[in-house]
């Protein structure tokens, strides 16, 4: 889970865009290698959307653990699961901030 955190949660503003191992992978995937050139909107599309959906569960599990994480608050810990939700969304999930899916949104 730390590792996907580390990724996930990485500070884009102060690197380089393909700096972050998500988004070089990203680009790495969208060339196409028998036509060297990159994949068309209909392929690509369905890789994004299934990154971005295991994006959000993953930020899921960080904002509110099923079980207790090493580095993680309990969910019992958590004063208001709606409020730490919203927390995480605004903060790692929306277009504007700073983080890989802010990129892979924009």
């Amino acid at each position: 889970m730390q590792f996907w955190m580390l990724i996930f949660l990485q500070d884009m503003s102060k690197i380089n865009v393909y700096d972050s191992p998500l988004m070089h992978s990203m680009a790495i995937i969208d060339v196409d290698v028998c036509t060297k050139t990159l994949q068309s909107p209909f392929h690509y599309t369905n890789f994004l959307a299934a990154v971005l959906y295991i994006n959000r569960l993953i930020m899921l599990e960080v904002a509110v653990p099923a079980e207790a994480w090493p580095m993680l608050q309990s969910r019992d810990d958590i004063p208001d699961v709606s409020a730490r939700i919203k927390q995480i969304r605004s903060r790692y999930l929306c277009e504007g901030s700073f983080s890989p899916t802010s990129c892979i949104l924009s």
